[in-house]
């Protein structure tokens, strides 16, 4: 059977923490019985220390991507943070529900961590139109999640984007 999209709901979302002290939430795309594959979404809060020269105090990076998963070995794959891949894992349609998702797995990420520092970048450069407006509906709902953006930028060299948030004083 080919690739079957088959989205999970995420009322129930289960928050993840590895050995690095990374939470993530992970819901299901579909699969695809003759590959033996479960395709995943990934959203995840690591560290973020490295991204900046000045030292925060508890500062987090969003990020989220793509995963495998083999149904055979249980083996799951890196993170894939190139959207390019999406179309392989979410038809068109339902590019929107995912994107509720994801906004959801932040939410839930950010209530539980609550970091005083907030990052994220695109993977890839020089992001127009479209593609970047899923990272605006993004900046506007960490917004109403009581973080200010401080900082927006594109490096010039690389063309990748860059936020930088402050959780709100209360």
């Amino acid at each position: 059977m080919p690739y079957v999209f088959d989205l999970e709901d995420i009322d129930d979302l289960q928050i993840e923490v590895d050995l690095q002290g990374s939470s993530s939430i992970n819901f299901t795309l579909g699969y695809d019985t003759d590959s033996n594959l479960l395709a995943l979404m990934s959203v995840m809060l690591v560290s973020g220390e490295s991204y900046l020269e000045a030292s925060f105090e508890r500062i987090l990076d969003l990020q989220f991507a793509l995963r495998t998963v083999n149904l055979e070995s249980g083996a799951v794959s890196d993170p894939d943070y190139d959207s390019r891949n999406a179309g392989n894992y979410i038809p068109r349609q339902h590019r929107p529900d995912v994107l509720n998702n994801i906004l959801k797995c932040i939410e839930s990420l950010l209530y539980r961590e609550n970091p005083d520092y907030l990052t994220m970048e695109t993977f890839l450069p020089q992001l127009e139109g479209k593609p970047l407006k899923k990272y605006a509906v993004i900046e506007e709902h960490i917004r109403m999640l009581g973080y200010e953006l401080q900082d927006k930028f594109r490096d010039n060299d690389t063309g990748v984007d860059y936020w930088f948030f402050r959780r709100k004083p209360i």
